[in-house]
């Protein structure tokens, strides 16, 4: 389990950074869109008129309200996802203050969830390495009759393991790994 452990490599958070940017980008892609549909909408309004007019402009809402939706619907997605709340639309800027204001989504946000968990997995690895130099430096210890049995409590020798972190976070790909030996190829969490 130890070994396990101490083997466990950090989530690579650019996974977390890049689906965010991914859902802005096409938010922004929709949202840019919207001064080629009234230009549309003026060359429409020039050539009809009537019963016509109305429907095309009754539609063209419908499809604006539709857009903005979606748009909002991405934007929030990459804030649930990197908690920045600034990165919006002028348009969206109001509402997604009031999420920032009202909420915790800087602390429960995905990319802040998996830092937590790096910085977990790191305090695990010196907890461990902590284990073995304590057991380097105190021979004398490996004659309880409790090791024999591997049921020492090292908690009580050398502090509390760290705690998992308790929000849930994607299924990310690992960090790749420094050092020699073949390829690696990101492995699920």
């Amino acid at each position: 389990m130890s070994e396990e452990l101490k083997r466990l490599p950090d989530l690579d958070l650019s996974v977390y950074v890049n689906l965010a940017n991914s859902f802005r980008d096409a938010g922004n892609a929709i949202w840019g869109q919207n001064a080629a549909r009234l230009q549309q909408v003026k060359n429409a309004l020039q050539h009809w008129g009537g019963k016509t007019a109305k429907a095309y402009i009754a539609r063209f809402e419908i499809g604006y309200q539709d857009g903005a939706e979606l748009v909002g619907a991405l934007f929030t997605s990459a804030t649930l996802v990197d908690g920045n709340t600034t990165a919006v639309p002028a348009e969206f800027a109001e509402s997604f203050s009031k999420l920032a204001s009202g909420s915790t989504i800087k602390e429960t946000n995905l990319l802040a969830a998996a830092q937590r968990e790096n910085q977990r997995r790191l305090a695990a690895r010196i907890w461990l390495d902590k284990k073995d130099q304590y057991a380097k430096d105190h021979p004398e210890q490996w004659y309880d009759p409790r090791d024999w049995f591997n049921s020492r409590n090292w908690e009580e020798l050398i502090g509390p393991m760290p705690a998992k972190v308790p929000e849930p976070f994607l299924e990310a790909p690992t960090a790749p790994q420094q050092g020699g030996g073949g390829g690696h190829t990101p492995s699920a969490v």
